[in-house]
């Protein structure tokens, strides 16, 4: 039984139309060509005529036509897309992966001007869907759009890495791949540094800033004159500041000005900050603006390697931790802030991790776990906690004055050294959405 054909083999395309039995179209979306192809046709050239016409009939009215004005080839570069037709849903593959998409999210999600407005980038919101079923199935331009015509006469196009970007996968999406670091990985990378001129003067230094917060976690800017107006200046570069009950922009000195350890002169273990908030902040900014004494070293702990640690080492602590919630709080005279979230967050579908909320600190009494549960989360939160603190994992440097360093609040942990002298940080912080939005926007995530 033939089911399935390979572009552009003009015997298979005759033979297609003539098969009763094809139940998948396969085609080759190559931007490159084979010698011969080259040879025949120039690679990359798309504008020379073909003499056939790609399209076959399926079964019982199932069809997939594929048009191009370009005999494509069978190279070893090529990225394949085919689509299966099934009686609930589609299958698409691409790249390898196989994509399984229901009609009705389909029809839910067509983007005709009926459908969706592109001025507002919004749904036109109708609250009935009919003639789910799909009489057509189409793929053109190389393989690139995927046209259906629906059974009540309704048309959709789709660009096929629309699809792909947007459909359910268990594979990541992410465009910059987070590189998961301990000690031994993070001192032999290069420090992730961004010169303040560069910075200041031109969007490749605010990219990347962005990209090194994906990556690594963490990116410091270099050179930035110390004053608390600087420190603004190079946060807002980067968006604007999210206001909280510590102000716009708040100073961290050993005065005891606020009853958080942080506002002492002694250690301060790994930590996320703001665990007491329903959504944490996204990146905090600490700026050195002098330090005249020793110790007072930045700790930095990369939350998503030791989490994917814990994974490896006992699934099942790790899969109660991304379960259990866990309340967080702060108080002070005239504040009581208090929150509940899991100590892991990760994807739905992609099951990569997303968040790690961890700040025994600010931790409020444990009320939220059943008592024949608890002992068992203790446990492996021991467990992640033994991780978050081994030396192996930790990443100390020295905050100079003119040292800024952004850290990604929702993976990296950060924590202090002992100090003597006077030391003063002034910092900000900035709204997870908003930053990851201007990510979004320069094409990193």
């Amino acid at each position: 039984m033939l089911s399935r054909i390979v572009f552009p083999l003009r015997q298979q395309i005759r033979n297609a139309r003539h098969c009763q039995n094809i139940t998948e179209i396969q085609v080759l979306t190559s931007r490159t060509a084979c010698s011969s192809c080259a040879a025949t046709y120039g690679n990359r050239d798309r504008s020379r005529p073909t003499d056939y016409n790609n399209s076959a009939i399926l079964p019982e009215n199932k069809f997939v036509t594929v048009k191009s004005s370009f005999p494509r080839c069978l190279s070893s570069e090529a990225a394949i897309t085919a689509i299966e037709k099934r009686d609930r849903y589609l299958e698409l593959h691409h790249e390898g992966q196989v994509f399984t998409i229901p009609y009705m999210w389909l029809r839910d999600h067509c983007r005709c001007s009926h459908c969706f407005n592109e001025e507002t980038g919004q749904k036109n919101v109708s609250h009935k869907i009919s003639g789910i079923g799909a009489s057509g199935v189409e793929l053109e331009e190389f393989g690139t759009t995927l046209k259906i015509l629906w059974e009540d006469g309704h048309k959709t196009e789709y660009s096929v890495q629309w699809l792909v970007d947007n459909s359910y996968s268990t594979e990541s999406k992410k465009k910059t791949i987070p590189l998961l670091w301990d000690s031994a990985k993070i001192h032999s990378e290069p420090m992730p540094v961004v010169d303040y001129e560069s910075y200041k003067t031109s969007e490749t230094g605010i990219r990347e800033t962005m990209y090194n917060l994906l990556r690594y976690g963490f990116s410091v800017v270099e050179g930035v004159p110390t004053s608390p107006q600087d420190t603004e200046e190079v946060v807002l570069n980067l968006n604007f500041v999210e206001e909280t009950l510590f102000g716009k922009m708040f100073y961290i000195m050993p005065n005891n000005e606020r009853p958080d350890t942080a506002y002492t002169n002694t250690e301060l273990g790994a930590h996320n900050d703001t665990c007491y908030f329903t959504a944490p902040i996204g990146v905090m900014a600490l700026h050195c603006l002098m330090h005249d004494g020793t110790g007072g070293e930045t700790l930095l702990v990369d939350g998503f390697q030791v989490a994917e640690k814990l994974r490896q080492e006992d699934p099942a602590a790790f899969t109660n931790l991304t379960n259990q919630i866990v309340p967080h709080e702060y108080v002070e005279e005239g504040f009581h802030i208090h929150s509940h979230g899991r100590v892991l967050t990760i994807h739905p579908a992609s099951k990569e991790m997303e968040n790690i909320r961890f700040n025994p600190y600010d931790m409020a009494p444990l009320d939220t776990i059943p008592p024949n549960e608890v002992e068992q989360f203790y446990k492996d939160y021991k467990k992640l906690t033994k991780l978050i603190y081994d030396p192996a994992n930790s990443f100390w440097f020295k905050l100079h004055p003119g040292m800024l360093v952004f850290i990604n609040n929702w993976r990296v942990l950060h924590g202090r050294a002992s100090f003597t002298g006077k030391r003063v940080l002034s910092g900000a912080y900035i709204p997870y959405h908003d930053w990851m939005s201007k990510a979004r926007v320069a094409g990193l995530v």
